[in-house]
């Protein structure tokens, strides 16, 4: 679907897509924190490698591709813009079970923010869970990410829980347990069906 002034397209992903997609992603990912901690950098950089790999790499087609899910990405056509032609949006839905989906992975390149992009991608995941019938969305954010978060609470996502990262996960991906307050993730869920 285009935009109403025709300056972007939203799409489903095809395989093409995907070293760009990965490139935003972690672009998106090292943007949104430059205001964290060593640490919380440190952290960020395994969460890439990890989402690179795995939901982005390997598990692409089980995680956004099966049944009930989808990913979308945003190319940009604005004649004058140095990103012409190029992804400069992503969002994924992935299926948790009958009734819950969970909305991965949005992102939006810097150069092309405030132009309403993530909450179109937003509504995109929305529209698509509403014709899979899922009944609820939930997704979740670094502590860090503070636009992410007004973003999805001027979206409708209620906060379910904050919580700090577990040592046990932290020394699994890090070989560290946690040091700093901002270690942790904040959780949403909305109500679509």
């Amino acid at each position: 679907a285009a935009l109403g002034d025709g300056s972007c397209t939203i799409r489903a992903f095809q395989p093409a897509d995907l070293e760009q997609v990965r490139e935003l992603f972690a672009n998106g990912m090292r943007d949104a924190h430059t205001e964290a901690s060593a640490d919380m950098l440190e952290l960020l950089e395994h969460y890439i490698a990890n989402g690179i790999s795995d939901d982005l790499g390997a598990n692409m087609q089980a995680v956004f591709l099966g049944e009930g899910c989808g990913f979308w990405v945003v190319i940009d056509e604005r004649a004058e813009s140095p990103t012409k032609g190029r992804i400069i949006g992503t969002v994924g839905c992935q299926t948790l079970d009958e009734a819950e989906c969970e909305l991965r992975r949005l992102s939006v390149h810097r150069g092309s923010r405030g132009l309403g992009l993530a909450t179109r991608l937003i509504g995109v995941v929305e529209a698509h869970a509403r014709a899979h019938g899922f009944r609820r969305i939930v997704l979740n954010t670094s502590m860090v990410m503070v636009p992410a978060q007004r973003l999805y609470s001027k979206a409708g996502y209620d906060v379910v829980k904050r919580e700090h990262f577990p040592d046990e996960w932290m020394l699994q991906l890090t070989g560290r347990t946690r040091r700093s307050d901002d270690e942790g993730a904040v959780y949403y869920a909305k109500t679509v069906g």
